[in-house]
């Protein structure tokens, strides 16, 4: 996959946080958590601004990929508590790979600059299973076209409460000469539900992709990525859905890891 650049490292650590102060915690969490927020938006040139200067360039060579979610799993903060070690577990749909989303742990070190953390990366990525994964799923491929072209790849659902159900709707149209069949759709999450849809379209004809969205135990900015496979060609495009989860009264964040970039417009 090779989407975020993954450290060698050792066995993850329990989850939560350890070596740091609540506060710290906190703020080291909510940095991790928009830098990942940023690379599944495909938001890369911002995604730099969480890094240190020198970490740019590696970070540009990284062959990058969609992905369906993340869950930070630890934060090991160093004893000088100026650098620190992060697990963030990553579901991503490999193609070529897994007919299944797989889950990955990605090791990442941060560092305290001037009272704001950023991801430090090598030079040079480090050999380990994890990478000889990412340069298989991430090797040349003949382009896709896709068959059902849709008329917008992001919606956004915008100020929702918690427990409210709204509907993101996908309209795409068969251009190509031949039939086209819909053999699979993957939210990663069981917040997003599909509804019933028709399985084969005929050249020309259109159709809609209807998504439900019910935000239960998560708050403030969502994101997240949806797989869609056609055949013949076992063709993949990637949608995104987006939305704001106002939090419940008189209750902080529940906390990171749970998916929430930041929102944009919608559909585009």
């Amino acid at each position: 996959m090779g989407l975020i650049l993954v450290l060698s490292g050792g066995p993850a650590l329990p989850q939560g946080t350890q070596g740091a102060q609540p506060g710290e915690a906190d703020a080291l969490r909510k940095r991790v958590e928009e830098y990942y927020s940023l690379v599944q938006a495909g938001r890369y040139t911002q995604a730099e601004d969480y890094m240190t200067p020198e970490s740019r360039e590696p970070f540009r060579k990284i062959p990058k990929s969609p992905f369906l979610g993340f869950e930070i799993k630890t934060v090991n903060l160093d004893s000088d508590q100026k650098t620190a070690a992060v697990v963030v577990q990553v579901s991503a749909f490999m193609a070529g790979l897994s007919a299944q989303p797989v889950d990955m742990p990605y090791h990442s070190n941060w560092r305290l600059v001037d009272g704001i953390w950023y991801l430090v990366l090598p030079k040079e990525i480090p050999t380990s299973p994890m990478n000889v994964l990412s340069a298989q799923s991430s090797s040349p491929r003949p382009a896709q076209v896709e068959e059902l072209k849709f008329k917008g790849h992001h919606y956004n659902f915008a100020k929702m409460d918690p427990g409210q159900k709204k509907i993101a709707r996908f309209p795409f149209t068969n251009i190509s000469n031949h039939a086209v069949t819909i053999s699979e759709v993957i939210t990663g999450t069981a917040l997003l539900t599909v509804e019933d849809y028709k399985k084969e379209y005929k050249p020309g004809e259109s159709g809609v992709l209807a998504i439900d969205f019910v935000p239960v135990d998560v708050e403030r900015d969502y994101e997240q990525t949806i797989v869609f496979r056609t055949n013949p060609g076992n063709t993949l495009t990637y949608l995104l859905v987006s939305a704001y989860v106002t939090p419940k009264p008189n209750e902080t964040s529940k906390g990171p890891g749970s998916n929430r970039p930041v929102a944009t417009q919608s559909p585009q």
